[in-house]
């Protein structure tokens, strides 16, 4: 041990701890002491309590109980990042998680709806040379607003640290306003191109919730989306498959598959199944734009 030495520096204090209740004294307590006795200053700010993770009947996850499920089996039946959404469907602030196993469904049908959305857009054809419509560009700013007074809510819930209140906010953003009545509104009649002012306003406000999703689902949103342009002519036909560029598509295609790098080998987990949409499965053999 070296006091003062750069990592204790670059590390102490800092901002949060996050940890149980069960152990406020045997090591929350002890570390605020040690901290002052050895460094003369408080380690942390903020104590942020996690609740206890408990099945649906209320009984505390145990061993000998059988009720703690395999999250290696659920990852693998749902993905990572529908895992994480159930987790954060079931808790709240302040209170235990009430696991049940449907809500990593339901995280999972979040992510398809995410895919959906995509490939909706990316499948739109552009003309460049088309003048955006009054409804186009009414609900371009509609979205626009909707989106600021979003995104100003839930940098509240997370400055008082409301996690899930902060996701339902975003998920009712995608999954209401965004996929169920923006993309409603704007998207083209069929066999008929976008103006090209609202793609990318729509390409803008995807990308945003993207950014926005990633620290609750870090694998779909790994990069940002860029949909894919249309060539420089103009003509892309409905109904043409994408996969974004770099590795977006592929993130997408898979998200819930697991096919994330295992820490330790570096051995890709066996995909449990390939996302989908109809029945029709995104693969690698899908062609490719650049991105714009």
């Amino acid at each position: 041990m070296h006091p003062g030495n750069p990592e204790i520096r670059y590390y102490y204090p800092t901002n949060d701890l996050v940890t149980a209740p069960d152990i406020i004294f045997f090591w929350v307590a002890r570390m605020i002491m040690a901290g002052y006795e050895y460094m003369h200053e408080k380690p942390f700010q903020s104590v942020y309590f996690t609740g206890l993770v408990r099945d649906k009947l209320g009984r505390k996850m145990s061993k000998s109980l059988g009720n703690s499920p395999d999250p290696l089996d659920l990852i693998d039946r749902y993905g990572a990042d529908g895992v994480r959404v159930a987790m954060l469907l079931c808790s709240t602030a302040g209170n235990d998680i009430m696991f049940d196993e449907a809500m990593c469904e339901q995280g999972r049908n979040f992510g398809n709806k995410i895919w959906n959305a995509f490939r909706l857009v990316s499948s739109w054809s552009v003309d460049e040379g088309l003048e955006q419509p009054e409804s186009g560009r009414l609900a371009a700013e509609w979205f626009g607003n909707l989106l600021d007074r979003s995104l100003a809510g839930i940098e509240a819930d997370f400055a008082a640290y409301r996690i899930s209140d902060a996701f339902m906010k975003i998920y009712r953003l995608f999954w209401d306003e965004f996929s169920g009545w923006y993309l409603e509104m704007v998207k083209p009649a069929y066999g008929m191109p976008a103006d090209g002012k609202t793609f990318a306003q729509t390409k803008a406000f995807f990308d945003k919730l993207l950014r926005m999703l990633h620290p609750f689902m870090p694998f779909i949103t790994e990069e940002p989306v860029a949909v894919p342009c249309p060539a420089s002519g103009g003509t892309e036909h409905h109904g043409e498959r994408h996969a974004a560029g770099s590795c977006m598509g592929r993130c997408l295609a898979g998200a819930f598959r697991t096919g994330e790098r295992d820490r330790d080998g570096g051995k890709e987990h066996p995909a449990a199944e390939e996302y989908s949409h109809q029945g029709t499965a995104c693969s690698e053999s899908h062609p490719r734009r650049k991105l714009s």
